[in-house]
């Protein structure tokens, strides 16, 4: 049996996506009041802080408070997968941008903090790698101290953060000779990652890709950064978030009236009572293949 852990679990997407599959919750972690009650009525959450109890799922409070230890002490096993969509506040571009400086976005490093923890443990009782799934806005790939590059060369054992094709460093436009601040002199003039890709390290494998919500059932546009982290022997991310060649692409929604469709014709032997048809509001014409299909086709 696959078992999972959440973090920022909010009302719990993942549980609702994973279980029918025969996935198992090994815990979730939520720190607001109206997500914790929709956990405790809809996924039989409890509070640890009460103790645990037969066919209740553990409910841990805030993650960056969170150490394997705690989960050991619980006699919660390790997951084979975790999965987070950390605060996106200091990433979205509609926020003031302060990326990792912002205490709730750099949650993602803590995320990555506690996901190498879990697979230590895992590698020390002989399991299988540990598969990751986390979720953000695309604005993390744009952020001027390269967050996304922080996050991935936590992630894959790199000594320092990953770096984007094309990255220019250099004197930071607009800087103030009277700040304090001289060690931002320099910086990242441009850092922007591709919307997908692959990285690889030491410790693990990542793959990353943005999807719009409007091809999954969503009726509205809402594009996503989802990145799949496999650690040691785990499976192929690639496999598990890009689609093959042949099938790959989303066919873009229509947003033009489509050009040369036959209007609908009258049924009527005779005018009368107005126009009323496409038809008649077109002068009567139709297209050469819609005159052709009305007059019998065919080549008899």
């Amino acid at each position: 049996m696959t078992t999972f852990g959440s973090f920022c679990s909010g009302i719990e997407a993942a549980s609702i996506a994973f279980m029918p599959l025969g996935w198992e919750p090994a815990f979730y972690s939520e720190i607001e009041d109206f997500p914790i009650a929709v956990l405790k009525y809809r996924h039989a959450a409890r509070d640890l802080r009460i103790g645990r109890a037969a066919g209740t799922v553990p409910l841990w409070g805030d993650m960056a408070a969170m150490r394997v230890r705690h989960l050991k002490r619980f006699g919660i096993e390790m997951p084979d997968v975790l999965i987070a969509g950390t605060p996106c506040q200091g990433f979205s571009l509609a926020g003031l941008r302060g990326s990792l400086s912002d205490a709730r976005s750099n949650l993602a490093l803590t995320f990555v903090r506690i996901a190498h923890a879990i697979d230590h443990v895992r590698e020390r009782e002989g399991k299988s790698g540990l598969i990751v799934v986390w979720e953000n806005v695309p604005g993390v790939l744009t952020t001027g101290d390269n967050a996304f590059g922080c996050f991935l060369g936590g992630f894959v054992g790199a000594d320092d953060p990953l770096v984007p094709p094309d990255a220019i460093w250099g004197p930071l436009p607009h800087f103030d000779d009277r700040s304090y601040n001289v060690h931002r002199t320099y910086g990242w003039q441009s850092c922007r990652w591709p919307s997908e890709g692959l990285a690889e390290g030491p410790r693990a494998r990542a793959a990353w890709r943005v999807l719009d919500a409007q091809y999954f059932g969503l009726a509205q546009r809402r594009e996503r950064v989802f990145a799949v982290i496999c650690f040691r022997d785990a499976a192929d991310p690639a496999a598990i978030l890009f689609e093959r060649l042949g099938l790959r692409g989303n066919s873009p929604p229509r947003r033009e009236a489509r050009k040369d469709i036959a209007p609908t014709i009258a049924a009527r032997a005779s005018g009368g009572g107005g126009l009323g048809t496409d038809s008649d509001c077109d002068g009567g014409l139709v297209t050469r293949e819609a005159s052709h299909c009305l007059n019998g086709g065919g080549h008899g």
